[in-house]
């Protein structure tokens, strides 16, 4: 190979590398206008939602809650511990619930069914099931015995 021919194969090389780097470059600067426009319709997006969460403020829903953290408080007196921290908030003090379908006038039997069952998830309830993976048995039967003794 002559000197000729490798002085134009280096600097072919130089070339290839040169618009390699250049391409790169070009992507770079796209990908950092891309982030900018982005982050320019992201602030109209958290506006929005903003928006939403605002609305929810207002909403019947909000008004349950508040319904809800209100007769839990005023009606604790005789109910375990248990009871208050697991279903309560939303089942309410006398189970008749707000949020969550009423447990009032349940037989015991019937109580320790569904809460096994939502335990071990043969009904799918992500809520009730973290609440009840941990629980004993004991507890379990504590609750429903508690809960069977609410009226209708």
């Amino acid at each position: 190979m002559k000197i000729g021919q490798i002085v134009i194969i280096g600097i072919s090389v130089a070339i290839v590398g040169l618009m390699g780097y250049m391409l790169l470059s070009t992507e770079e600067s796209n990908n950092d206008a891309k982030t900018q426009r982005m982050v320019k319709e992201e602030i109209p997006k958290k506006q929005t939602q903003n928006t939403k969460i605002e609305s929810l403020i207002d909403s019947e829903e909000v008004k349950k809650i508040q319904e809800l953290k209100d007769t839990v408080t005023k009606r604790s007196e005789g109910l375990s511990q248990a009871y208050l921290t697991r279903c309560a908030p939303c089942h309410g003090s006398d189970g008749k619930g707000t949020l969550a379908p009423s447990i009032a006038g349940k037989s015991k039997e019937e109580l320790l069914v569904k809460l096994r069952e939502y335990k071990e998830n043969k009904i799918p309830n992500s809520l009730m099931k973290g609440l009840l993976i941990n629980t004993p048995e004991s507890e379990l039967e504590s609750l429903a015995d508690e809960i069977s003794k609410f009226g209708k």
